[in-house]
């Protein structure tokens, strides 16, 4: 249907699976530890230096979730069995509540479901704020170099 489409970024002609498989690689290499294919804004090896050990941890952890809520989704899709994004995060809140990840567990699915609507309007990439808010400073801090060196030269 038009709306899973939506959900899971189909509407370019794409398959719905084929849709979701795409996003479970990108996630698979986040668990991996490969962060530039996976977080938004990192492009360089050293961005990872403008980060804590607390968001790299929070990367994985949204990596775990979205993994599992994308697989039951993945799994009702080809079993051709309705199935709501709301109950695929629900069930990965339930599944992955007592394992040890190092952060305290997701509670609410729809902290899951934001986080989902978040990486795929990001174009699959996940976001950490703190990032994207360094790479902003340090854009705008070359448009300021380079307005002033424009200036002592005229």
């Amino acid at each position: 249907s038009r709306i899973y489409k939506k959900l899971y970024g189909a509407l370019e002609g794409k398959d719905i699976g084929k849709s979701i498989n795409e996003m479970l690689h990108v996630l698979e290499e986040g668990l991996k530890g490969n962060y530039m294919s996976c977080v938004l804004d990192f492009t360089e090896e050293s961005d990872i230096s403008l980060v804590t050990k607390h968001a790299i941890l929070r990367v994985h952890h949204k990596c775990m979730y979205l993994s599992y809520a994308l697989e039951c989704a993945y799994e009702k899709y080809k079993q051709k069995t309705a199935v709501s994004w709301k109950d695929c995060c629900r069930r990965a809140v339930n599944e992955l509540e007592h394992l040890p990840m190092g952060l305290d567990p997701v509670k609410d699915p729809r902290t899951v479901e934001r986080w989902f609507v978040d990486f795929r309007d990001s174009g699959c990439r996940l976001v950490i704020p703190a990032l994207s808010m360094q790479k902003r400073k340090k854009k705008k801090c070359l448009r300021s170099l380079k307005f002033f060196q424009n200036l002592k030269r005229q």
